[in-house]
């Protein structure tokens, strides 16, 4: 298991999101971001997990835990939970396409929203972070 302490690049939203998926998006670009920072995949098609495909990585004050899995369709699958206080406070789910694109999937349609969990005292703060995405979109066409 690698640990990252790679800190989250957070500005304030350009535009307004739903609260439930400005928080779903926030914390699964914090997870992509930290495992290409780790090296524990890549964004080449390919270039897939290593190992067991658990890391884990810092996002503000927020403890993260997340795992990757090869799809076998050029995305990578990532399940991420943040704890704070040792307590879980989100849990979020998503695809990283990287064949079609490199980008997480999700149109803003609210597919990959569905996949998500949150404490309400923190998902307020997820949803007004912005998380700058490191080489890839942040949304994309959902395929199935």
């Amino acid at each position: 298991m690698r640990t990252s302490t790679a800190a989250a690049r957070s500005a304030q939203s350009p535009r307004p999101l739903s609260k439930r998926y400005g928080a779903w998006r926030t914390v699964m670009l914090a997870a992509i971001n930290a495992g290409l920072d780790q090296g524990v995949f890549g964004l080449t098609e390919g270039d897939d997990p290593k190992g067991s495909g658990a890391y884990e990585f810092r996002f503000n004050a927020y403890n993260g835990y997340a795992e990757a899995s090869d799809s076998g369709h050029g995305e990578i699958w990532i399940n991420a939970t943040l704890h704070y206080v040792g307590r879980p406070v989100a849990k979020v789910s998503g695809w990283l396409e990287r064949r079609t694109g490199k980008y997480l999937m999700d149109d803003e349609s609210g597919n990959g929203v569905s996949l998500s969990r949150f404490n309400p005292a923190h998902a307020e703060n997820f949803a007004q972070t912005q998380v700058k995405p490191c080489g890839y979109e942040a949304a994309g066409k959902f395929v199935i």
